[in-house]
């Protein structure tokens, strides 16, 4: 987004990218973090912040990650800011891929560092890692609000809104012919951008309009401790069990000992000597479960934690 300097190398420019990125998801998913977290500790609940404070943070996140990573790479700290670049500005194609995932791993680090340090209030306030704390790392239809009737195509389109808002004002503020910001503000005034998409644009599907922000702090949410939350996938840390499966189901081969070729929990079949074992299933309230002769099949419930 910044003018970079030249000379620096592509190691210097991706190494830029990545502290530029971890800074912006340490001071977003940070917020986040203390507010539904450490809020839901307080007394009453709520005293650590609100919408408001996450939008702000979230907002100057990116001005501070934009202000670090500028002189080496350009600071876009954002894929679809670098794919924009190479499509309207001459950005190099052969940089698209490594600034993503220099991007990427930003965020991913920076996800770890924040669920590292807030470990006992997630726990506290969250025991299950639920949905309730999974909006801390992740964005999701309706943020998980099961009140408002957004689906997935209702999110798609609201970040394919939201990020083509920010990259247009993002490209006019930093278009030396469009009178840009002086005294080295554009930083700031981007940071502001995130802020107002925050405040106006946050209801549908929690405003991520960077896939880095989307993709690497969902990683560190389906490690084996937090099983359950991501969205991404589900992962045993008995059963070497891995299964692409909603936040709302868990893998039904939990307790297999012998995962198929694939990697995927096999179907829990008795008379294949690989399978897994059916289980004596004793529903409760907060799981659904609908048992077949050979499969498993989880109807849609609230998420369940996997031990």
């Amino acid at each position: 987004m910044a003018e970079q300097r030249k000379g620096s190398g592509l190691l210097g420019e991706l190494s830029a990218e990545f502290a530029g990125t971890m800074i912006l998801i340490l001071f977003g998913c940070g917020v986040v973090a203390q507010v539904v977290a450490g809020g839901a500790l307080t007394d009453p609940a709520g005293g650590l912040g609100d919408h408001d404070s996450i939008a702000w943070a979230w907002g100057l996140g990116v001005t501070l990650g934009v202000y670090v990573a500028a002189r080496l790479s350009g600071a876009h700290i954002n894929p679809a800011v670098t794919l924009a670049l190479a499509v309207f500005k001459g950005f190099p194609w052969r940089k698209v891929a490594p600034y993503a995932l220099a991007q990427t791993a930003g965020a991913f680090v920076a996800a770890l560092l924040v669920r590292w340090n807030y470990t006992e209030a997630l726990a506290k306030a969250d025991p299950g890692h639920t949905l309730k704390t999974q909006g801390v790392f992740s964005t999701l239809p309706a943020n998980g609000n099961t009140n408002l009737p957004v689906g997935e195509w209702g999110a798609f389109r609201d970040q394919v809104i939201g990020t083509a808002l920010l990259l247009l004002l993002v490209m006019a503020v930093t278009d030396l012919l469009n009178t840009p910001p002086g005294a080295n503000l554009a930083p700031f005034v981007i940071g502001l951008i995130v802020v107002a998409i925050g405040m106006a644009w946050g209801t549908n599907a929690g405003y991520a309009i960077n896939p880095a922000r989307d993709f690497g702090p969902g990683w560190p949410v389906s490690s084996p401790d937090t099983a359950g939350r991501g969205g991404i996938s589900t992962e045993t840390s008995t059963s070497g069990c891995r299964s692409s499966v909603p936040s709302s189901a868990v893998c039904s081969a939990r307790a297999c000992t012998r995962p198929s070729s694939a990697g995927s929990c096999p179907r829990a079949n008795p008379s294949r000597r690989d399978a897994c074992p059916r289980q004596n299933p004793d529903p409760g309230p907060e799981r659904q479960q609908t048992w077949r002769t050979s499969s498993v099949r989880w109807t849609r419930g609230p998420p369940v934690p996997v031990s």
